[in-house]
């Protein structure tokens, strides 16, 4: 499953990693040209974040969790 959202700042960086953490399932984030594993900080950070960056994870419950940084899929 997919889910484009938008981080801001280093702290919604910080507070998107600590709550990727608290799940035991697999996320990664994707831009065109990047894929990271979405529970490591750096990797977050150092991201291009002028786009919208794509969530992927099979866990409903994380992209519900989420819904705070969700926009809608660019065109």
């Amino acid at each position: 499953m997919i889910q484009y959202i938008k981080l801001n700042s280093a702290k919604e960086c910080t507070d998107f990693v600590n709550l990727a953490c608290q799940f035991d399932s697999e996320i990664s984030l994707h831009t065109d040209s990047e894929m990271v594993d979405a529970k490591s900080l750096l990797n977050v950070l150092a991201m291009d974040h002028n786009k919208p960056i794509h969530v992927v994870t099979e866990d409903a419950r994380f992209l519900h969790a989420i819904q705070d940084w969700a926009v809608k899929q660019p065109a």
